[in-house]
């Protein structure tokens, strides 16, 4: 697999879009209560989601990343983000981990001091601390967890703050219980914990699979004109400001026939890179009214003159968000901002 799942949370315009891309965790109900959606609140100024409140309830695996993996021993899993947690909590505060569970095992945590924590599955309570550093303080920090799943004591934690190793753990079962299956976001008495920028992989494969990333930044590129091919039928006005719409707009793109093609130029990137591009990753928000499974989408990414295709979806009943993968440019290069900004992504059948 590698890159899992990812999210700017820039393609947002209220808090309703956020579960358009994430399911509820076992505490899902809770994200009404105890979460929020800020367009200007991001690390780079763009969209964050937070959650929480000066102690509020009992409330972690509040959001479920919605592309899992299944366990095996000494499969490795990985995540990252910024996060900013608004104050030290007066008791323990988990804010990012492993599903299911809907207690803290799985989950890591900063105690009633800020310091970083993991609660192994079926850990009774018990956890290992090794951080030394107050997280709460109401900064930006890159936060980066590996985790080496295995049920005998072989498994093991690695996390790194702002590029500077913070916990160490080795020789642990970090799966005593329960099996995770996936990936989630939440609290348990946090105070306003900010997240941006969040990333979830594993180390298969030959892309995407090295731990520490270091900092990362995501890029949110809307489509602003037409593109080299417009053969869908708008629902209303041009193709492009169709798919531009936020995700409660009605308009949309369709076809009913087979070979026929969507792409769309994009602002490109307001910033420079000052490292590596690991992916350009294209989101795809579609369905089949008929419900009936006979209908297929596929994502295309134009870059160096070459129109790249990823793997076909078939199309649910009710609109879906589906992420497709290009670790390279389309002549099988390594992405420049160049290349990135003058990229056509969009849609093929």
């Amino acid at each position: 697999m590698a890159l899992l799942f990812c999210d700017s949370f820039d393609a947002y315009t209220a808090k309703a879009d956020v579960t358009v891309k994430w399911g509820l965790g076992s505490n899902g109900a809770l994200w009404t209560s105890y979460g929020s959606f800020s367009s200007s609140g991001g690390k780079f100024g763009g969209g964050s989601i937070n959650i929480g409140g000066t102690n509020a309830t009992s409330a972690n695996q509040m959001l479920q990343c919605p592309v899992g993996f299944t366990y095996s021993a000494g499969y490795t899993v990985c995540m990252a983000g910024y996060i900013k947690i608004g104050g030290v909590p007066a008791s323990s505060a988990a804010f990012m981990g492993l599903s299911p569970n809907g207690t803290t095992a799985g989950m890591f945590d900063i105690n009633g001091s800020g310091v970083l924590r993991f609660y192994p599955f079926g850990s009774g309570g018990a956890s290992a601390t090794t951080g030394t550093r107050n997280l709460a303080d109401n900064n930006w920090h890159w936060f980066e967890a590996k985790v080496v799943l295995n049920t005998a004591s072989t498994g093991s934690v690695t996390v790194y703050v702002d590029g500077t190793l913070e916990l160490s753990l080795t020789s642990l079962a970090t799966i005593a219980g329960g099996t995770p299956n996936g990936f989630v976001l939440g609290s348990v008495y946090i105070q306003n914990t900010q997240f941006d920028d969040v990333i979830f992989w594993d180390t298969t494969g030959s892309n995407f699979n090295t731990f520490p990333l270091g900092a990362r930044r995501i890029a949110c590129l809307n489509p602003n004109s037409a593109g080299d091919s417009t053969q869908f039928t708008p629902s209303t006005g041009a193709n492009w400001s169709c798919v531009s719409q936020a995700y409660s707009g009605s308009a949309n793109v369709s076809d009913t026939g087979s070979g026929n093609s969507d792409l769309y130029h994009t602002p490109g990137l307001s910033y420079t890179p000052i490292s590596t591009i690991n992916a350009a990753v294209l989101n795809v928000f579609g369905s089949n009214p008929a419900a009936d499974g006979s209908r297929s989408i596929t994502p295309k990414l134009k870059s160096v003159s070459t129109v790249a295709s990823g793997s076909g979806i078939t199309l649910p009943g009710t609109n879906q968000n589906f992420q497709s993968i290009f670790y390279k440019d389309a002549s099988g290069a390594a992405w420049t901002a160049t290349n990135i900004n003058a990229a056509q992504p969009g849609i093929g059948d």
